[in-house]
């Protein structure tokens, strides 16, 4: 019985009591098994896509580059680099620029650069600050406008 793993979004199937994830089916019973460490991957993206000419067997740094192109990275005079979504430059992914999980070393959910990151930060307070103020002016209007009426 095959279903789609709602985590990772790829199709397994349940075979000899074990799930199995099915591109790596594909691949094992086309050309045997697949290298311990090696990944399998998918050339349009569609995870769901398992056909044999849509697979491809990567070593693990080469899969994690690809993917990180798919991502909007780009690797420019050696340096892998992010666009920041705030200042729209392009930044090396480094500790210097981005924030880094202390847990596994992985990027933070990694839409602004550091400097940036902590400009939107205080921007997101101006705007619920703003917002607040604007509501208490209406509350402020709105009171006026009832004292008036009931003089009348």
């Amino acid at each position: 019985m095959a279903y789609i793993d709602k985590r990772t979004g790829y199709r397994k199937i349940r075979l000899d009591g074990r799930h199995r994830e099915e591109h790596r089916l594909v691949w094992e019973r086309a050309y045997g098994p697949i290298p311990p460490g090696y990944h399998i991957h998918h050339r349009n993206g569609d995870k769901l896509d398992n056909r044999l000419e849509n697979l491809e067997l990567l070593d693990p740094l080469t899969h994690g580059r690809l993917q990180r192109l798919n991502a909007g990275w780009r690797f420019q005079k050696g340096v892998w680099q992010k666009r920041c979504r705030w200042c729209r430059c392009w930044k090396p992914v480094d500790e210097g620029h981005w924030c880094f999980s202390p847990n596994d070393g992985r990027l933070c959910s990694g839409d602004y650069c550091s400097s940036c990151g902590d400009k939107s930060e205080v921007v997101q307070k101006m705007e619920a600050l703003t917002t607040l103020w604007v509501l208490l002016k209406l509350r402020e209007h709105d009171q006026e406008r009832r004292t008036r009426c009931r003089g009348f």
